[in-house]
């Protein structure tokens, strides 16, 4: 199989999480909403399995240096912290925007007793985990990106898809995605380069592609039903 190194690509990651919206207020699944396009990239970025991710969700922090790397990407793309060591200012402002208020006390004594945790070592993917474990030692409620159940990646893969191919595998493989749109063209140049993969389990999706007069790929139409 041809791996995939690069793919020059311009996508929208849509996350699908149920939400209960209340004005003023996030709730748990919108926080986990607004943080799932840094989980995606950075399961892309550390090749962290998804069965460590999935320890994750009972407390167990795996120990291996791919989900410690992962620890680190996530930290740094929310600018929680950098290179291991946390930045007060940026997680306090993270902490007030991004999460419930019956977690943000908690999650805020908790960083003031971990903040040093880092301190002294190079290697930053191991500070990371070394700060990450002592949050949830020290405050079990503590948030961290987790696996949202339902997810569109759509947009211009610049990767041929007439037949099946290695960018197909990858996305299985690396998102737990799987192809939506149909295998007809998308260009005025009759390739397959516009594509709508997901993750979908609460919801019927059906991907129609139209002519577009000012541009020379063609629009993708999404229609999503709730089941």
């Amino acid at each position: 199989m041809r791996a995939i190194k690069s793919i020059s690509i311009v996508i929208i990651i849509v996350a699908l999480c149920s939400a209960s919206v209340s004005a003023g207020t996030i709730t748990k699944e919108q926080m986990q909403q607004a943080t799932e396009p840094v989980r995606i990239v950075c399961i892309q970025k550390s090749k962290v399995s998804e069965a460590s991710l999935a320890k994750l969700k009972d407390g167990v922090l795996d120990d291996g240096k791919e989900f410690k790397c992962y620890v680190n990407c996530v930290l740094e793309m929310m600018q929680m912290a950098k290179k291991g060591k946390i930045n007060i200012e940026s997680v306090n402002r993270n902490i007030d925007t991004l999460m419930p208020e019956e977690l943000q006390e908690g999650t805020k004594q908790a960083v003031g007793k971990c903040k040093d945790k880092a301190l002294g070592l190079k290697d930053h993917c191991e500070g990371a985990f070394r700060l990450l474990k002592c949050l949830y030692d020290e405050y079990p409620g503590f948030y961290f990106p987790l696996n949202c159940e339902n997810i569109l990646i759509l947009g211009d893969f610049n990767h041929e898809l007439k037949l099946s191919s290695a960018l197909e595998s990858f996305m299985l493989q690396s998102f737990d995605t799987r192809l939506f749109s149909p295998r007809e063209s998308t260009t005025n140049a009759r390739t397959v380069i516009d594509e709508v993969f997901g993750r979908i389990e609460d919801y019927n999706i059906e991907v129609f592609i139209y002519e577009s007069y000012s541009s020379h790929h063609k629009p993708l139409v999404i229609r999503i039903h709730e089941l």
